[in-house]
């Protein structure tokens, strides 16, 4: 598809991290506590919804049609792995550590999702020298983040915790890629257009997920609770259409214009870039010279990734 004008791919890219580092300091500073199944569920079922009015408006059906078979099923499975288990977990650290480490783990699924799709039924070609040198240099970046000594205990152990739910994020993301990969092939996705349907699936698939683990767990009540609480709603649905609904579109024209791929996808990735000055002059957080360091470390290797 052709660009509507010179780096559009590029810069639908850099404005995609941007809207996602935005959106997740509205989740980080939501007037009170929400769980993060909560603040899941109302991401994922806000975005859902902004879909199936879009989908209405241009095809007068709410739902994404021309996907079925394989390529839904395994749109279905990605969005329970990376929207109902990934993001929770994501939300999960985040209330711990804050956006930007959190985001900060988040790049390993980068390296992650390149080695896996050296299996099959993925095969892809093994990444070239400067690949590797890229693998490592991006877990060097998140190690020297993460290995960082808390001020004390309590500190210490939400540290602990929130670094390991960051992790499995993570893979949980990498995992969902990889399927979403399959499916986009299955279903011959040409298009920014086709590639919101698969994200509508998704969304669709990892909001009723969490409608279950609610059930299962028993945290209906407290879910509904959380999110009925004064402002809370209102500020999580705007940071949902901005960061997701928006988010994804911004993302998926980014690959679909850019001259080259890797340039999209690393300018993608930008997200823990943008809130180390969000983060200060937003929550008031104060971020180390380990902490600028450990990040440009971490995005050169999935600079290096991209391009190679």
């Amino acid at each position: 598809m052709n660009a509507p004008f010179p780096y559009a791919g590029e810069a639908c890219a850099l404005l995609s991290s941007l809207l996602w580092a935005s959106a997740f300091l509205v989740f980080a500073r939501l007037p009170h506590p929400v769980p993060a199944g909560a603040i899941n569920l109302g991401k994922n079922a806000t975005a859902t919804l902004c879909f199936a009015l879009l989908f209405l408006v241009l095809f007068g059906v709410p739902w994404p049609g021309g996907v079925g078979g394989e390529a839904l099923v395994l749109f279905a499975i990605s969005g329970f792995v990376g929207l109902t288990l990934c993001d929770t977990l994501l939300f999960g650290s985040m209330l711990l550590i804050g956006p930007q480490r959190t985001t900060l783990l988040m790049t390993v699924a980068v390296p992650l999702t390149t080695l896996g799709s050296l299996l099959p039924p993925w095969s892809e070609s093994a990444p070239s020298a400067l690949g590797i040198v890229g693998i490592v240099t991006c877990l060097l970046g998140v190690t020297l983040a993460v290995t960082e000594k808390p001020a004390d205990r309590v500190a210490a152990q939400a540290l602990k915790r929130g670094v390991l739910f960051g992790l499995l994020a993570a893979v949980g993301q990498a995992a969902g890629v990889l399927l979403a990969r399959l499916a986009f092939r299955a279903h011959g996705a040409e298009t920014v257009l086709d590639a919101g349907k698969g994200a509508a699936v998704r969304l669709l698939v990892g909001s009723l997920g969490l409608v279950v683990l609610a059930l299962a767990t028993r945290r209906t009540g407290a879910w509904v609770r959380a999110l009925a609480q004064p402002k809370v709603l209102p500020r999580l649905m705007g940071a949902a259409v901005v960061g997701t609904f928006l988010g994804i579109w911004a993302n998926q024209a980014g690959l679909t214009w850019a001259e080259h791929t890797g340039v999209a996808t690393t300018l993608n990735q930008l997200t823990p870039v943008w809130l180390i000055p969000l983060t200060t002059l937003v929550l008031g957080e104060r971020h180390g010279r380990r902490s600028w360091i450990a990040t440009l470390i971490a995005v050169a290797g999935v600079i290096l990734i991209g391009v190679a």
